[in-house]
């Protein structure tokens, strides 16, 4: 008799997602892709399991226990061994169709557990690019998570004064090993332009491997928006209250010009600091579903907005957002793909460095004149943003829809139940996990 799954998916055909973390516990550009995802595949009738580890370490250096926990279709099943995940697998695929594996992100991942479950399963790989992170441990390209560094990963001269140096080598090989492990069955998919030509810079050998797949596509003219300024200009910084996106810098703006008449203030995100003199609107595309934040600035008719990452964005789903309320989007050099959609679309400027917004600032007329001279010659707003349907239907379901019964490995099997551990130490890891995760829930609540 088959042992039963513990894992139960209500769709007869699936995929396999992997990422770093949770993604409906948190609101950033990765989480937002991977609901869609999982959201666009559930209404094809296509389940959707998701992976993301549960690590404990000893000095933050050496993996003491490393497990999996396990959403299906949104719920979730707990925590698994890798070996529990690879015999589970194989029950499912007895019986539904098992079409591919998308990885999101390999923060935390310990490779030797991945690799045994992508070795198990002839199935497509698909690795996407959300970060750097493939680059460098430092995913933002970041030296001592400060300043932008350069587009180029491990080099001696560059990175010895970082404090991921001690690191950043052996990173630089583990990816290497992975991407030439998985050559053979492995896509690699990155959501911008720029965000290729800073990624194949550091592996060359991949470029023709690589595609461009924006997570959203344009549609229609937005005819809103665009009446002339009188009064105050709406101006906002929009995204997450967090240094690499900027905030620092949009704290300093406004405390620089707090008596300026002419600027109206707003912030749209997650709030976790209120400005004085500001209109602070909470946005949660986890509650108020994708278009959230397009919604709220058109609502607010908000004018010209700061997207000041210090690093350079690989997508970057506000810029998308401001563009579709016809906002003028004001950024920097170091933004990435921001920098480039701006110069593209011609509905922003960049400027050098926070000394140079500054002076632009200084006088709102000159920022009233950039945004109606735009208006009048080159708004191209779209109307509308949808969910690039390709990445969910054409390529992550390659395979024919057919019963896939084939992938219950039987020469794997001997091989799986030599490495198995016993019941008794898989379940001491799972309580390690369960008691690590409570306390780490409770220093939370008594020291945040």
């Amino acid at each position: 008799m088959n042992k039963k799954s513990k894992i139960i998916l209500e769709h007869n055909s699936y995929i396999l997602a992997i990422s770093y973390h949770d993604y409906r516990e948190s609101i950033g550009g990765t989480d937002k892709v991977i609901l869609s995802q999982k959201e666009k595949l559930y209404k094809n009738k296509i389940s959707y399991l998701f992976l993301f580890p549960q690590v404990i370490r000893i000095k933050k250096k050496y993996v003491l226990v490393h497990m999996w926990e396990v959403i299906g279709d949104g719920r979730s099943f707990g925590i698994f061994s890798t070996e529990e995940i690879i015999e589970e697998l194989q029950e499912l695929s007895k019986e539904k169709c098992f079409y591919s594996i998308s990885i999101h992100h390999l923060l935390n991942i310990y490779f030797k557990d991945l690799y045994s479950i992508l070795d198990c399963f002839p199935v497509p790989v698909f690795f996407l690019i959300h970060d750097y992170y493939s680059i460098c441990p430092q995913c933002f390209l970041l030296k001592n998570a400060k300043e932008f560094c350069g587009i180029d990963g491990y080099r001696e001269e560059k990175c010895k004064t970082c404090y991921c140096y001690p690191k950043v080598e052996k990173h630089q090989k583990q990816m290497l090993d992975f991407l030439k492990r998985y050559e053979d069955k492995l896509s690699i998919f990155v959501p911008s332009k720029s965000a290729k030509e800073i990624w194949t810079h550091n592996y060359p050998k991949w470029k023709e491997k690589v595609e461009i797949m924006p997570h959203v596509l344009t549609k229609g003219t937005y005819l809103e928006n665009r009446k002339p300024i009188e009064g105050k200009i709406r101006i906002a910084f929009v995204g997450q209250q967090i240094y690499l996106k900027g905030w620092d810098v949009w704290k300093r703006v406004q405390k620089q010009y707090k008596e300026e008449k002419g600027f109206d203030y707003y912030y749209f995100g997650h709030i976790k600091e209120k400005l004085p003199n500001t209109n602070s609107i909470e946005v949660n595309f986890q509650r108020e579903g994708q278009n959230a934040m397009l919604k709220a600035l058109r609502k607010n008719k908000i004018q010209a907005a700061i997207l000041w990452s210090i690093c350079p964005e690989t997508f970057s789903f506000t810029y998308y957002e401001c563009f579709a309320a016809g906002v003028f989007v004001i950024t920097n050099q170091n933004s990435g793909n921001i920098e480039a959609m701006v110069k593209k679309n011609k509905n922003g400027i960049v400027l050098r460095d926070e000394r140079e917004l500054l002076h632009f600032l200084s006088d709102p007329n000159v920022l009233k004149e950039k945004i109606m001279d735009w208006v009048e010659k080159d708004y191209n707003c779209p109307e509308i943003l949808r969910e690039n349907d390709v990445i969910f239907e054409n390529r992550f379901l390659a395979q024919e829809k057919v019963e896939r019964k084939d992938f219950y490995i039987e020469d794997k099997q001997q091989e799986l139940d030599e490495k198995k551990q016993i019941e008794s130490m898989i379940f001491f890891k799972k309580s390690m996990i369960l008691f690590y995760k409570w306390i780490k829930k409770w220093a939370v609540k008594l020291f945040y």
